[in-house]
């Protein structure tokens, strides 16, 4: 029998609508008032990457902290409140998908993966999720994470992908602001409402373009991974105040 769920998170679907990368995680409550969680991180782009790590009989203050810190870490994959069926498809879909892509996956915890319920599927149905028919992934979208994962690129490398996404703002002057204060956005030449962004973890290189209006903004950049990036950092300067209206994946 399943323990009582405490949390299920989910990827934000707007980063993952441009990057085929995020993080699950389920958590239970034990009947000794312990947690029990998992989470998973993975990528579609890089299959034989995931990360399954967890623990069974945590503390509930310690799980608090873990929470805390995945809201907060700047790298750490986006998430969001979701359901936990979805967040196990996403789970088991993610291993199907890598065992598709004949990725040496390893020693597997099993009871670390008991914590998200394995879903009544075959593989074939679980990697089924991320096709376009389920809605999870544009066609666009499946088609460039396959792409990346056959060229098998060294860590740190991407394919090239332009990246267009437009957002709705809740409070544009207010997201201006933020942007004029984080270094890694150079505020252009003109103050037209014009933004390169230049991450100080790639080195200040300039990797894309945030253009404000009146009403929201238009942004771009490279490579999925990327998009990913440029996207969550997008929404966690606007404080939930980001609506997505439009995503593009466009090859060179």
């Amino acid at each position: 029998m399943k323990l009582p769920l405490a949390v299920a998170l989910v990827p934000d679907p707007d980063v993952w609508r441009v990057s085929g990368a995020g993080r699950t995680l389920i958590a239970r409550r034990r009947a000794n008032g312990r947690i029990a969680w998992a989470s998973l991180t993975f990528d579609l782009k890089r299959p034989g990457s995931m990360v399954l790590f967890g623990n069974l009989e945590a503390e509930e203050g310690a799980f608090e902290e873990i929470l805390d810190a995945l809201y907060q870490i700047e790298d750490a994959r986006p998430v969001i409140g979701g359901e936990e069926r979805l967040a196990s498809r996403f789970t088991f879909g993610a291993f199907a998908w890598a065992r598709s892509r004949g990725c040496d996956l390893g020693e597997v915890e099993p009871e670390l993966l008991a914590v998200f319920g394995r879903p009544i599927a075959d593989d074939a149905a679980l990697r089924g999720m991320f096709s376009e028919q389920d809605g999870l992934c544009t066609k666009a979208l499946l088609e460039r994470c396959r792409e990346e994962a056959d060229a098998a690129l060294p860590e740190g490398q991407s394919l090239a992908v332009r990246v267009v996404v437009a957002f709705r703002l809740a409070q544009p002057s207010a997201f201006r602001r933020a942007l004029e204060v984080d270094q890694d956005f150079q505020a252009g030449k003109e103050r037209d409402g014009n933004f390169s962004w230049r991450p100080e973890c790639a080195g200040s290189r300039e990797l894309g373009l945030i253009a404000l209006d009146s009403e929201g903004l238009a942004a771009e950049t490279v490579s999925l991974d990327l998009g990913g990036r440029l996207c969550a950092r997008v929404k966690r300067l606007a404080e939930g105040g980001a609506e997505l209206l439009r995503a593009e994946l466009e090859t060179p």
